[in-house]
């Protein structure tokens, strides 16, 4: 058993699946600096730098760069996706394709399961690290109907009186470990708690921990049927309103993009959320981009859905490479009109 591991950890070491995870001052928790390989969806080798992020290292920015700040989830970090077919790397090929001057680049900003109470909270490090043009911040449904009132996060959203805060989850990693693995088998659960207790899953703790989350979230999400109802999805309209508004405060030149879900087979009903959005950026004047009509325009053309890879269910999950090349199309198109070329 010695030998194993520590064969495995060697394996590790020479970048062959990095798990491994560290603390960052202001982002907390974050991936280490190196190789992933990614194959829950797709099946792909990623690379992250010192933050956590995909794409390069961040530097000074240069006289004349014009840069793209992509802010969001796993949807923006593609996880799933190789380095040039993630969002942030097709974007930037579509920007130099049209034209756009050479320094002009979109960086990867997106932190899996990251949501709202996030991009606020960190909007004064993004601004000081990346100097940004401009922000583009993906959201999807689940940020509303659970993300963002999830107090097992570290970062959430709560109600205050009339109003709304950014608060912090005050459980340790520990508790948060206990929760997770109480989804899990009773034998799974016993061998991960036991695990804890050694160096070697205290290294790699949090990994297993999203793993294990993941395996949950997966088989207990709902069934997707035609006529679906939203009647225990509550989303205040209060609350997307006042999200809006503290993302507009904190990236002035903002733009909103949402990834929606969509059943291409049974053409389910938008979640009330998509007007509720739209109706919040107009009142605060942020642009906002739906994805929904684009998608369902490309599938009816090409019948190849946005979302889905060769070794998940055809249409569900994240965005494929072609979901992201059309929303990297869509964002150029957006900024023709606004950087001078």
């Amino acid at each position: 058993m010695f030998c194993a591991l520590l064969l495995w950890e060697m394996l590790l070491g020479m970048g062959a699946y990095r798990v491994s995870r560290h603390q960052h001052p202001v982002l907390g928790l974050i991936r280490g600096q190196g190789n992933l390989f990614q194959f829950d969806e797709g099946l792909c080798w990623t690379h992250r730098n010192s933050l956590g992020f995909r794409g390069e290292e961040p530097r000074a920015k240069l006289p004349g760069e014009y840069r793209i700040a992509l802010i969001g989830n796993s949807y923006v970090e593609g996880m799933q996706l190789i380095d040039k077919e993630t969002l942030s790397a097709q974007l930037t090929q579509q920007l130099a394709s049209r034209g756009f001057p050479r320094g002009c680049s979109a960086i990867n900003c997106g932190i899996n399961g990251a949501q709202p109470a996030e991009y606020i909270q960190f909007a004064k490090f993004y601004r000081s690290v990346f100097q940004p043009d401009y922000v583009v911040v993906q959201l999807y449904q689940q940020d509303f109907t659970y993300n963002m009132f999830n107090k097992n996060a570290t970062w959430y959203i709560k109600k205050n009186g009339n109003n709304y805060v950014v608060a912090k989850s005050n459980q340790t990693d520990m508790e948060y470990i206990e929760k997770v693995t109480a989804k899990c088998p009773s034998a799974l659960r016993w061998i991960f708690l036991s695990a804890t207790a050694t160096t070697f899953a205290k290294k790699y703790s949090s990994s297993l921990m999203e793993a294990l989350n993941s395996m949950h979230n997966t088989l207990h999400q709902p069934a997707q049927v035609n006529n679906v109802s939203y009647a225990n999805e509550f989303v205040p309209a209060s609350a997307v309103d006042w999200t809006i508004d503290q993302l507009q405060k904190s990236y002035p030149k903002l733009i909103i993009l949402y990834i929606p879900n969509i059943d291409y087979f049974t053409h389910a009903a938008p979640h009330p959320v998509e007007a509720m959005l739209q109706q919040a950026c107009a009142a605060h004047a942020v642009d906002y981009l739906n994805m929904r009509d684009v998608f369902e325009a490309s599938y009816t053309r090409t019948h190849i859905p946005a979302h889905g890879f060769n070794n998940t269910m055809p249409g569900t999950g994240h965005t494929n490479a072609h979901g992201d090349r059309l929303i990297a199309e869509q964002l150029a198109y957006y900024f023709a009109g606004k950087i001078h070329r």
